[in-house]
């Protein structure tokens, strides 16, 4: 009980979360999740940065697919896994003393997070979905700020598709935001 006499729910641990996710998904989701978490450490190595920014940008492509995951089970994305994803690439800008890449993840978090903002304001989508399009917008603004638009556009159209496939209006569009982030990433890879 606290203190105004009714019952508190203590937070379910994200790795539970993610746990609960994964065991409760199909095996083709399981498949689809897997694939993704190595298809971000596969872009990140492909991609002309120093390992540790390498590194930095393949953990928080990671993290998104992991809360992508439990956004289809849960229809909410979970904070840590997000926050974890925002900060790797702000980390390895400063691990690896590239303060123009800093500033280029922090651009990227603004446009993607901003942008993302101001479909929440219309009331379009959750402020997890902010949250995620922020992080989006760190890793693919550690190569330049505008891929940062370029992602957002990508996952607005994949979730445009999706919705229109499966006759909804109401998905998780964390699924959207990580291909989003991977299609900017795989681009660059490319020479993009």
């Amino acid at each position: 009980m606290n203190a105004h006499g009714s019952m508190t729910t203590m937070p379910v641990p994200t790795g539970a979360r993610v746990r609960r996710a994964w065991e409760t998904v199909s095996d083709e989701l399981r498949r689809s999740t897997a694939a993704a978490v190595v298809t971000a450490v596969l872009l990140a190595s492909a991609l002309p940065l120093a390992p540790v920014m390498q590194a930095a940008l393949a953990v928080s492509g990671g993290m998104l697919a992991l809360a992508a995951l439990v956004d289809v089970c849960e229809h909410r994305l979970p904070n840590r896994l997000i926050g974890a994803a925002a900060v790797a690439p702000l980390v390895g800008a400063v691990v690896g003393l590239e303060f123009r890449v800093l500033l280029q993840s922090f651009g990227g978090a603004l446009v993607a997070g901003g942008a993302m903002l101001v479909v929440r304001l219309a009331r379009g989508v959750g402020m997890g979905d902010v949250k995620m399009a922020a992080a989006v917008g760190a890793g693919v603004g550690m190569l330049s700020i505008d891929r940062a638009a370029v992602a957002i556009a990508v996952a607005a159209l994949v979730a445009a598709a999706w919705g229109a496939a499966r006759r909804r209006n109401s998905l998780p569009l964390g699924p959207s935001l990580w291909f989003g982030w991977a299609t900017t990433i795989a681009l660059a890879a490319f020479g993009w």
